[in-house]
């Protein structure tokens, strides 16, 4: 009898233990919960981490398109409804798509592994593109949990490493920081399938997407009219005589041409180690299809369309397309994922094109010299845990 009502006293004290403990947590993120924070991001924590170009700083919610309503958690109470760990990770370092989603897919791995759940903030950029299955929170109570969990910081942009994160009743919010560019975070492996699953583009990015390469295809059929026909006055008459019809598709090649300041002009990333694809990349790359397919269809995306156009040579009328100047980056991506085959920049956000655009069947190519030879970042950069096994440099 006395045994049994000493048991039950201690499972009555274990008991009220942990609601004490759980109690004092949240009453601190409570009380939190009323500071906005002046409307200011989390600290960065990665002052000396060298890391990759970024691109995209101006980017916020103005894209034409609609986002889906998501509902969106405004108490911590509710999400420990959810799960017992809290895994969180700071996205102001870069608002570079490509950066991005670097960032979610290692912190998608990293959730998978310790089965914690993973929420993101409303204003995750992230979110202009795809129609992802994260938990959503407020930006201010992202914010504090940032505040309120214990961090690792990533040293390195590149490299990766096996984490014990230890979470526990008492250690139950965990966040990492960094950029990283390293596939092992979430590949090859289940995470991997997720990360894909995850990386749907939105509705009308697929069907924007669809449009440009379905116009792309029609400026290839009425250049096939032009070659075909002397007369360039019929050669459009001729085109809808002969071309329109048709049925067969070219093969199409994305070509992503990266030349932005940051690559070309900035003194820090030069030294540093990043450099810009050279012209002579783009002609020997693009041999390798016309010299494997008849009429292959270019399909191009640069930030610097004027020496793309000077320097992409076209052996036959419409054999390029150009996407206009302008298109939002996540169309850009969407469209160039779309097609058969991809010649890659330097950068993370070509990276990603070749990641979503990679069916273990087509052709990708990436620009081998990257890093330059002899620098820090070349000497952080393992490129066989960078490139994708499959992938062919050039």
């Amino acid at each position: 009898m006395r045994c049994g009502f000493r048991l039950l006293f201690i499972g009555f004290f274990l008991l009220a233990s942990i609601k004490l403990l759980y109690f004092l947590t949240t009453r601190d993120l409570k009380i939190m919960e009323i500071d906005t924070l002046g409307g200011k991001a989390a600290g960065n924590s990665l002052k000396n981490v060298a890391v990759f170009p970024q691109s995209g700083g101006s980017t916020k919610f103005d894209q034409p398109w609609p986002l889906p309503e998501k509902p969106i958690i405004k108490r911590i109470e509710d999400l420990y409804k959810l799960g017992d760990y809290l895994l969180v990770g700071n996205f102001s370092y870069s608002k570079g798509l490509g950066n991005l989603m670097f960032q979610y897919a290692a912190m998608v791995g990293l959730a998978q592994e310790t089965h914690a759940i993973f929420p993101i903030s409303s204003d995750n950029l992230l979110r202009r593109a795809f129609d992802l299955n994260a938990i959503l929170v407020t930006p201010e109570l992202h914010d504090n949990l940032l505040k309120l969990a214990e961090g690792t910081v990533l040293e390195s942009c590149c490299s990766y490493k096996a984490l014990d994160l230890g979470f526990t009743v008492f250690r139950s919010v965990k966040k990492v920081e960094g950029y990283f560019q390293n596939f092992r975070w979430f590949y090859p492996g289940e995470a991997s399938k997720l990360v894909r699953d995850e990386f749907q583009f939105l509705p009308k990015i697929q069907e924007l997407a669809s449009e440009h390469l379905e116009h792309a295809k029609a400026r290839w059929r009425l250049g096939r009219a032009e070659a075909a026909n002397r007369d360039k006055e019929n050669a459009e008459n001729d085109y809808k005589l002969r071309f329109s019809t048709e049925t067969a598709d070219p093969v199409t090649v994305a070509v992503h041409v990266r030349r932005g300041l940051d690559l070309t002009m900035h003194s820090r990333n030069l030294k540093h180690g990043h450099v810009a694809a050279p012209a002579d990349y783009y002609e020997r790359a693009m041999y390798e299809f016309q010299r494997q397919y008849p009429n292959p269809l270019f399909i191009v995306s640069s930030d610097d369309v004027g020496w793309a156009m000077k320097n992409l040579k076209a052996r036959n009328s419409g054999e390029i397309y150009y996407l206009p100047r302008g298109t939002e980056r996540e169309v850009a991506m969407a469209t160039m994922s779309i097609c058969d085959h991809l010649i890659a920049s330097t950068g993370t956000f070509s990276w990603w094109t070749a990641f979503l655009a990679d069916d273990e069947r087509n052709q990708i190519i990436y620009y081998k010299d990257w890093p330059r030879p002899l620098t820090d970042l070349d000497r952080m950069v393992n490129k066989s845990e960078y490139f994708l096994p499959r992938w062919r440099g050039l």
